[in-house]
């Protein structure tokens, strides 16, 4: 009906409106579901644009702005996603709106300040997350708090703090166990982080079990990994794959982590496009990928990982710098001529 223009927004009360704009955050809520962003920000901010006009419904209001700063966040596109979470800030001044809902902020700084790098910001972030939740009355080990132990986890791992990253991916996977089947996607998110934390703590066998099961749910998903030539832009699968790498890696078998790197470096690019810059994650597997590449005397691999890690994110930047620092023990020249 949308589609055949049988909406007549001239012919809407304020009603009308509110539920009108209601139905298109639902159908942006479930691209967002299954990592379609793109799909997901254009029903979002339709959304938005709606709201505009609709008298009163602040919390209505506030889960649209929410949704569509998250969907900037997937897509790296910080500047949108800051003006974003400025508007929920304003909205959360005004009386109309649940203090409660402060929550929503804090997962939103948390998860900005983790795609820029930010690790210890974001943790404080996704710590007032927590409390937040807990002094409103919610139980600790309630399911509605798994998103946010996810984001804790992510963090905490990126801060290579494995012990606690493994403590929390257990006790997120406790949680779900009982109300979840074992091929649900929130299992291959626990997984890959498990294999992430075990990883980190020297259990390459329990690392490579977990995340293999990550990526066998991932990969089973077709809404979440397309076939018949589509290309995936889902980062929990880019994710999978780098964690893949980095254990094939700690192994010794470059080949096949460069294999698992590449897949990842083809969803970000898809996924991010121009915004590639703005994501700290996709300069760590720029790193990881280089290293493995330098180790190999794969100048063809170094150049798919290292020229792009310059291009997007500078010679300044830490992990160039690391990079050109580790590949020249190799005798790896970026700008040599293949032959």
């Amino acid at each position: 009906n949308d589609q055949e223009g049988k909406f007549k927004l001239l012919l809407m009360d304020n009603d009308k409106k509110r539920i009108y704009a209601g139905y298109l955050g639902l159908i942006g809520g479930y691209y967002k579901k299954y990592a379609d962003y793109k799909e997901a920000l254009k029903y979002y901010t339709r959304a938005g644009e709606m709201f505009d006009s609709v008298k009163g419904y602040e919390s209505y209001k506030l889960n649209i702005f929410y949704g569509l700063a998250g969907i900037n966040i997937s897509l790296g596109s910080i500047q949108d996603a800051e003006r974003n979470v400025t508007k929920l800030d304003e909205m959360l001044s005004s009386t109309a709106i649940d203090k409660g809902d402060i929550s929503f902020i804090y997962m939103l700084k948390a998860r900005l300040f983790l795609i820029q790098g930010k690790y210890l910001e974001a943790l404080e972030q996704v710590n007032d997350t927590v409390a937040t939740f807990i002094n409103s009355g919610v139980n600790p080990d309630d399911v509605l708090l798994s998103n946010t132990y996810l984001l804790k986890t992510e963090i905490l791992n990126s801060l290579e703090k494995y012990r606690e990253a493994y403590a929390q991916a257990e006790q997120l996977y406790s949680m779900n166990k009982a109300k979840k089947k074992e091929d649900h996607e929130i299992f291959g998110r626990i997984y890959t982080q498990m294999a992430k934390a075990e990883l980190g703590l020297g259990d390459i066998d329990k690392a490579s079990d977990h995340i293999t099961k990550a990526l066998a749910i991932f990969l089973a998903d077709e809404k979440r990994n397309p076939k018949n030539g589509e290309i995936s832009e889902d980062p929990d699968l880019a994710a999978g794959y780098v964690v893949q790498g980095d254990i094939l890696s700690a192994r010794g078998d470059m080949k096949q982590a460069i294999e698992n790197y590449r897949d990842a470096q083809k969803i970000y690019f898809y996924l991010y496009k121009n915004n590639s810059g703005n994501i700290a994650q996709v300069s760590d597997l720029y790193l990881k990928g280089a290293k493995a590449a330098c180790k190999l005397k794969d100048l063809y691999h170094y150049k798919a990982f290292g020229l792009p890690q310059v291009r997007e994110f500078g010679n300044d930047h830490p992990s160039t710098i690391t990079m050109f620092e580790y590949c020249k023990q190799y005798d790896m020249d970026l700008w040599k001529k293949e032959n």
